[in-house]
């Protein structure tokens, strides 16, 4: 069989695509990645065998159209095939046309492919990349499982049928397992027989369970105060272990604190408001040396020319620029005085709003963390949730004690309705004498039914001997009158005699022998007519018992469940009570707290936090308040000294004393129009010089306050102790938050404190925590386990009260033991069976086998030329060995990669080889050489050049080797 043409319908990216194969010789598909070549492959074996319906669906196209298409064969028996494989028609079976006109259904192509399906066909006929990678899995008995599969006509059912009887028997029985049914049953049988035994000396345990019971609730108790210690002693260490870090960190900064003076002597934001001056007085002092410069020149000319009253003139200039300022400051300050009060108002009431009874002082000097949010949303939400599960836990242990008091309430009525002891013993012995009656009943019926096929027996046989009697009488009377001779006629007189006695006395053995049939018939016809009614009786005791045992199993488990519902109450308490001393600490740092509720108290933080952040806006409109305040006054000031000087009507508002120094200033610009334009420059310069000092002098006085409280004469030493000061106050601020999250880890104040001043080991930290760990786990695994003992025993002493289970165990193992019987016949049956199909497996591979090892040897042979000669395949469960050509044998596992890839190919070719007159399909290769260096590409190439000349071979590649060594001629283009 060769490939001549596939036509795709649509198949993946592949759509109307008409491909022709090479006539002769190897055919090489080339194409890049995702050119379609695994496609092909895949559509090749979809014609040939059909995929599952899921593998199909991932192939149909993406522009839609139907999945399918056909491919053309070349076979000498029949000529060209098409074969036509459409999803969407004839249920996605395949057609088959023949040049003749005729068609075939996919039954016909199964037949052509004589049994191949699509698994055993990649095992022989395709491999790829993948495949190829795997040769160390390959073993004598998988290859001798594809042998058979391909020799045997209907492989397939003979797999299931192997595959089903090993199913069967590993779920029948196994020697080491324990879920097969056999295995189960003999395990339950043997655990049956063992409770059975116990019963008989649970009787004798009760006053023992007593005691033990006792002793284990001492025990109970003793762990439960062990575990209380080691969980304080687990939680410090915790504690210790969380907070390690921040103690170091506290401690090193401790030390660096000490190596500092103990009390610095520095104004507050001293360096920011020393440079800020500084940056002030700069270009001061720079307009000042310009004003000066310029003032010298212009004096040196002035002493040429007439002096004017130049003071008084500076003066009166001075004092008309500040009008203009004071007027503007004192608009301004009307309107902040304004805004400030009516916003401190607002914020009064916001304050009122909130019915904590805090007034704007205080909550102007309340401080508030930014971390206190979060921390009073998780107290709250815990709260929450501890209230949540304690109701929860409550309800859960309401419905249990219900639920119990129910259950106990259906264990008493099921009681109530099941028969007594005596009753019940009366009831089963009934029940075994009428099955013993029918037993003898069903004996004397088969013995009857023998008798009378023995009758019968005689009676034929005694026909038999009278035909044989007259016919041997009849002959010896004819030979006698023929020959003359009495004696044939006395023999003849004789046997009939004996024949009539002989025949005689068997019809009377057998008249007589069944005269004993009716007399036990008589003795067994009359059934026991109230055997069923006896038997559903029982049948219904022991589904009550039954339903008793799960009540008290319902029961059992109610009390385990209750508890765990105190135990996890119990904890829940702790951690109530742990967050309440939470709250209370937060209380005692903000009492206003208490008159909120815990969950409202994230909103009060978000309210007091925007009324902070709006007095801090207020503080600054104070501030700015207070500077036009005093600016102003300083104005005044001046103003007043200069009307005093001046000799300025100082009677009356501030505005009239305004209006009559520029009543003054008009007289003086008046006086002062005839004086040089040169006076005015001077009298200008001088007031920008004035003006320039002014300027210099409040930051020179203000700088000087700063050395003072600084205790310092210089800039330099200024700035060297504000550095200090602020090393001092960072550490300070940071100390503070450390030793306030530690208390807050601790929440003790003796603990922390002793915490902060010890030593903490971090490895020693961590190994006794996980020690302490350790030894609350294994004192809580003790707890559990000695409540689980604790239940055990009292379960135990319950049902040795009211113990009714060993006469309906005896009656269970009786049956159990029979259905072991049953299942063990089953089982023998399929071992059998496996046996004999594995025999005809092993003598059908050790036929084929020899050749494909030998093929397997010449190939890898070629291909490793002649370095490795020979291949061996040892046994069913071991892996493939070579032979070098120097006598030394290696495994699949210590030759290298390339060398094993080469392995697999010569395997599969020899395995192909060995079945191909039986099955000529062609050989697939799929990019299985991506691996191979150019030598051994260029060897398999040979080898498959060579194989194609008997057998077609088709090749997918994107290896730019081949493509280079295979000719234009047997290449396709994808």
């Amino acid at each position: 069989m060769k490939l001549k043409q596939a036509l795709i319908y649509g198949f993946g990216k592949w759509h109307q695509k008409t491909i022709d194969f090479q006539d002769e010789g190897l055919t090489v598909f080339y194409g890049k990645n995702e050119a379609g070549k695994s496609t092909l492959r895949q559509f090749i074996l979809y014609v040939l065998f059909n995929l599952p319906p899921k593998k199909v669906k991932s192939f149909i196209p993406k522009m839609g159209g139907t999945v399918g298409g056909r491919l053309m064969i070349s076979d000498l028996r029949y000529g060209t095939v098409y074969i036509e494989r459409d999803y969407n028609q004839n249920n996605g079976e395949a057609r088959c046309y023949f040049d003749d006109g005729s068609e075939q259904s996919e039954e016909w192509l199964r037949h052509y492919l004589k049994g191949m399906d699509k698994n055993t066909f990649e095992a022989i006929f395709s491999f790829d990349l993948h495949d190829i990678q795997h040769i160390h899995t390959v073993g004598s008995k998988a290859i001798g499982d594809v042998l058979f599969g391909v020799g045997m006509t209907g492989s397939k059912q003979i797999y299931q049928l192997e595959t089903k009887l090993e199913k069967e028997l590993e779920r029948l029985f196994k020697k080491q397992g324990r879920k097969p049914v056999l295995n189960e049953q003999f395990a339950h049988v043997k655990e049956m027989e063992q409770t059975l035994s116990l019963l008989k000396k649970e009787e004798q345990k009760y006053e023992g369970l007593k005691v033990e019971e006792q002793e284990v609730q001492d025990e109970l108790h003793q762990l439960q105060d062990k575990r209380q210690t080691y969980m304080e002693k687990k939680d410090l260490l915790e504690k210790h272990h969380q907070a390690s870090h921040l103690i170091f960190r506290y401690q090193q900064l401790k030390a660096e604190r000490s190596s500092l003076p103990e009390t610095l002597h520095f104004p507050e934001q001293g360096l920011e408001r020393y440079y800020k001056l500084k940056e002030q007085e700069m270009p001061i002092r720079s307009e000042k040396e310009v004003v000066k410069q310029e003032l010298q020149r212009e004096e040196s000319k002035k002493e040429r020319v007439p002096s004017y009253d130049e003071e008084c003139v500076e003066e009166i200039t001075e004092w008309m620029d500040h009008k203009q300022e004071y007027d503007v400051n004192r608009a301004r300050l009307e309107g902040l005085l304004d805004e400030s009060g009516q916003e401190q108002e607002r914020l009064a009431n916001k304050i009122e709003e909130l019915g904590i009874h805090l007034t704007f002082e205080d909550v102007l000097e309340l401080s508030l963390p930014f971390y206190m949010e979060e921390e009073w949303q998780r107290i709250g939400h815990e709260k929450e949730t501890l209230e949540e599960e304690r109701a929860r836990l409550e309800q859960e242990l309401r419905l249990n004690h219900e639920e119990e008091e129910q259950l106990q309430r259906q264990r008493s009525r099921v009681k109530d309705q099941m028969l007594s002891e005596d009753d019940e013993a009366q009831l089963r012995t009934s029940v075994e004498r009428a099955r013993e009656k029918e037993w003898k009943k069903e004996l004397e019926e088969e013995q009857s039914k023998n008798r009378r096929h023995m009758v019968h027996q005689q009676s034929k046989f005694a026909n038999q001997i009278f035909l044989v009697g007259i016919f041997l009488s009849v002959s010896g009377a004819v030979g006698g009158w023929v020959l003359s001779e009495p004696f044939w006629f006395i023999f003849s007189a004789f046997l009939l005699v004996a024949t009539w006695f002989l025949v005689r006395q068997l019809k009377q053995s057998s008249v007589n022998s069944p005269s004993i049939v009716p007399y036990h018939e008589e003795q067994l016809r009359a059934p026991n007519d109230n055997v069923w009614e006896l038997e559903r009786q029982l049948q219904e005791q022991d589904q009550k018992a039954q339903e008793v045992k799960r009540y008290e199993q319902s029961i059992q488990q109610c009390n385990m469940r209750e508890i765990q519902i105190e135990e996890q109450l119990h904890t829940l308490k702790q951690r109530q009570e742990r967050i309440n001393q939470i709250i209370g600490e937060q209380t005692d740092h903000y009492p206003f707290l208490n008159q909120v509720s815990v969950s409202y108290w994230p909103k009060v933080y978000q309210r007091l936090s925007s009324v902070q952040i709006r007095q801090q806006e207020w503080l600054k409109k104070q501030e700015q308040i207070e500077t036009l305040a005093e600016r102003q006054k300083t104005i005044e000031n001046q103003l007043f000294l200069f009307a005093d000087r001046l000799q300025i009507e100082r009677e009356g508002e501030i505005d009239s004393i305004w209006n009559n120094a520029l009543e003054y200033i008009n007289k003086v610009e008046e006086q002062k129009r005839d004086l040089h334009k040169l006076d005015e420059r001077i009298n200008d310069l001088r007031s920008q010089m004035n003006q320039l000092e002014r300027k210099q002098l409040p930051i020179q006085e203000e700088l000087l306050q700063l050395y003072e409280k600084a205790d310092v004469s210089d800039s330099d030493s200024f700035i060297k102790q504000g550095e200090q000061a602020r090393l001092v106050e960072q550490i300070e601020e940071e100390l503070w938050q450390l030793k306030k999250q530690i208390d807050t880890i601790y929440m003790d104040q003796s603990t922390s404190s002793e915490a902060i001043h010890s030593t903490i080991d971090e490895p020693s930290l961590k190994r006794d925590l996980a020690l302490a760990t350790e030894d609350l786990e294994n004192t809580e695994a003790e707890i559990e386990r000695k409540r689980q003992q604790l239940a055990d025993l009292r379960s135990n002493i319950q049902l040795l009260e009211k113990d009714e289970r060993y006469s309906m165990k005896r009656h269970e193992v009786r049956l159990e033991k029979d259905k072991s019987k049953q299942i063990a016949k089953e089982w023998a049956v399929y071992k059998v069976a496996h046996t004999l199909l594995k025999q005809t497996k092993e003598m059908y591979q050790k036929e084929r086998m020899p050749a494909v090892v030998e093929y397997c040897s010449h190939f890898f042979s070629i291909l490793t030329r002649d370095t490795y000669l020979r291949v061996w395949l040892p046994g069913e469960e071991e892996m493939m060995r070579v032979e070098r050509k120097d006598g030394v044998r290696f495994s699949v596992e210590s030759l290298s990669q390339g060398t094993k890839e080469q392995l697999y190919v010569a395997l599969r070719l020899a395995l192909s080889q060995t079945i191909r007159d039986e099955h000529p399909l062609p050989f697939i290769i799929d990019d299985a050489f991506v691996n191979f260096d150019d030598e051994r590409t260029y060897e398999i190439l040979e080898l498959l050049q060579q194989i194609a000349q008997d057998q077609q071979v088709i090749l997918f590649t994107c290896s730019d080797t081949i493509n280079q060594k295979i000719t234009e001629r047997k290449k396709i283009f994808l």
